[in-house]
């Protein structure tokens, strides 16, 4: 029969659930950061779709005056 000290194993129990709880505060902190991360990522995307196309709009709109100018029509 094995002889256990129950105040060794109720400290480490202590222990455990100590780091345990960390570890999970810490897990949850990365996934809330990558979340944060990812929906960043996609508002900059989209942000940058968005200025792409109105970038592209004006150099359309100026091209455009450019040409009657030159050729009125």
């Amino acid at each position: 029969m094995v002889q256990v000290n129950r105040r060794t194993v109720e400290e480490e129990s202590r222990t455990l659930n100590k780091t345990t709880s960390s570890i999970t505060m810490k897990t949850n902190a990365v996934s809330d950061a990558i979340s944060w991360m990812e929906e960043y990522k996609i508002e900059a995307y989209s942000e940058s779709n968005r200025l792409d196309k109105y970038d592209y709009e004006n150099q359309y709109r100026q091209a455009s005056f450019e040409i009657e100018r030159v050729i009125p029509i």
